[in-house]
């Protein structure tokens, strides 16, 4: 299971998101079809994509308190994949980018 996959099967457990479609709209900001596509053609989704999945996941810990940690636990997950996916080949690109989820990975 990709890390997408598991953000989206921990939202659905908790019902933050009713379905594929939901999920795409709402925490990916894409169309409808996104995740159902891009799972089913087995492919990774952008950084930007991953990014504001992360952005969107901490709007919603900060609307629940209750499920705070919850959320915090996704983003993390996530947040190291970012790291992960920025290569040599884009670093000098994306090197601020690179050190901030890095300090924020060190705040948690």
């Amino acid at each position: 299971m990709t890390s997408l996959e598991e953000t989206y099967t921990n939202l659905k457990r908790i019902n933050a998101v009713r379905n594929t479609d939901d999920f795409s709209k709402r925490f990916l900001k894409r169309g409808g079809s996104y995740f159902r596509t891009i799972r089913s053609l087995n492919r990774e989704p952008s950084l930007e994509t991953i990014t504001g999945l992360i952005v969107e996941l901490d709007k919603q810990a900060k609307k629940d308190y209750r499920l705070e940690s919850y959320y915090k636990v996704m983003t993390h997950k996530l947040s190291g994949l970012v790291v992960k996916k920025i290569n040599i080949n884009n670093i000098c690109a994306k090197q601020g980018f690179r050190g901030a989820v890095i300090a924020i990975d060190r705040e948690e």
